[in-house]
């Protein structure tokens, strides 16, 4: 039954850290896909404020592969790697469409950004996140395109695990660390103290503090032997007291 109630603390304890661990995992795509949108935000809307407007439209396309295994970790970033899987890798489209292509296009994601930008600004549909501004000249308000940047967010839940193992080892590591101390504080036996007095330190301290009690005893009681006795001062005469003469026998 004990066994049974340790296990069962045990799991749960594991059921809690795999909690925390999955709420931190959560936070950190989270975090991660924010500072994304800012930094995607930053460029699209230098590039949509241009003195002079844009004549032609076109996109362009970037990509790396982030975390894609631990040994990345440790991995020259500047020396190419061969035979690398393009599926693991982070496509981004920066486009700056003009309103004619922006007509022509068959992504409705696309012409709900121009033609409602308040609320399509960010957009997110299936592995993909879409940052947008509007394109406007200096004298008219009206726009004329849009600026776009598009991110394929697919391995971003991978990439952030890679990019935070080693704090999950180190807490997982740490963590049961604590619960098997608790345990073994929990469950400890006190055991009676017990001296051991036929070997080593103990034995020789022992052995001399008998010799020595020994020794002061054996000078106390030598000192009640040889203590002399004081003489006992005589008895003043007394005229009432009568000597005690024993009755004579009679013949």
């Amino acid at each position: 039954m004990a066994r049974l109630k340790t296990l069962g603390v045990i799991l749960l304890a594991q059921v809690i850290l795999a909690a925390a661990l999955g709420t931190l995992f959560r936070f950190q795509v989270l975090n991660e896909k924010r500072q994304l949108i800012l930094n995607s935000s930053v460029v699209v809307q230098f590039y949509s404020y241009q003195p002079n407007p844009y004549l032609t439209s076109y996109s362009r396309y970037f990509y790396n592969f982030g975390y894609p295994s631990l040994t990345s970790l440790f991995e020259d970033p500047m020396r190419p790697r061969q035979n690398r899987s393009m599926d693991e890798a982070n496509f981004s489209r920066f486009s700056i469409l003009l309103e004619d292509e922006i007509q022509k296009s068959t992504d409705p994601k696309v012409k709900e950004a121009y033609l409602h930008p308040p609320g399509n600004r960010i957009q997110e549909f299936g592995d993909t996140l879409a940052i947008n501004a509007l394109l406007t000249r200096d004298s008219d308000r009206k726009p004329y395109g849009l600026v776009r940047i598009s991110h394929n967010i697919k391995n971003l839940p991978r990439d952030v695990f890679f990019k935070n193992a080693l704090l999950y080892f180190i807490i997982i590591f740490l963590y049961n660390s604590q619960i098997a101390l608790i345990y073994l504080y929990l469950t400890r036996r006190k055991r009676p103290v017990v001296m051991d007095l036929d070997r080593g330190y103990l034995k020789e301290h022992a052995i001399g503090a008998l010799k020595l009690q020994h020794r002061i005893l054996g000078d106390i009681i030598a000192d009640h032997e040889t203590l002399p006795t004081a003489p006992r001062a005589p008895l003043p005469p007394d005229d009432n007291i009568v000597p005690f003469e024993a009755p004579k026998k009679k013949t």
